[in-house]
């Protein structure tokens, strides 16, 4: 909201609930021929992840002006469930309330192997460049919020 003087309300009220039981698994097999000559072979950069992610909220409650006046009455957002009761009081709120039951699990396994892991008789590297480098393997789990007042 944006304005040179500003005399007004804004609620912005968010409620994120999960349940139940959440698993993301993710494998990477990563085959390089290390067994070669007069060559370059990269295995790099490369990401593996796995993300389990019950709840994920982003709230944001902007306001601008150049001036801002207050309203005799108060507003408030309100979150109401069985468990839990937000209340925010006051012209501009931004309430976010979060629950999760039941279990969230992540996996990511990554493998790397060369040509030794199938002939172990092989010449390897000759006159060769092998980089590896920048690899990487995650694994997350979260209920999660972004919250953001500005005013």
């Amino acid at each position: 909201m944006d304005a040179d003087v500003l005399s007004a309300r804004s609620a912005l009220a968010s409620d994120q609930s999960g349940g139940g039981v959440l698993t993301a698994t993710s494998k990477l097999d990563l085959f390089v021929p290390a067994a070669v000559e007069t060559s370059t072979v990269s295995a790099s950069g490369n990401v593996n992840s796995s993300f389990a992610v019950m709840n994920d909220a982003a709230n944001r409650l902007e306001l601008s002006a150049t001036g801002i006046t207050s309203l005799e009455e108060s507003v408030s957002a309100q979150l109401d469930n069985a468990a839990d009761r937000v209340t925010a009081f006051g012209d501009h709120d931004l309430a976010n309330t979060q629950s999760a039951t039941g279990t969230i699990a992540a996996a990511a396994a990554s493998t790397l192997y060369n040509d030794d892991r199938i002939n172990t008789t092989g010449m390897g590297l000759v006159n060769s460049r092998l980089a590896i480098t920048g690899n990487s393997t995650i694994m997350l789990t979260s209920n999660d919020a972004s919250v953001a007042h500005n005013g």
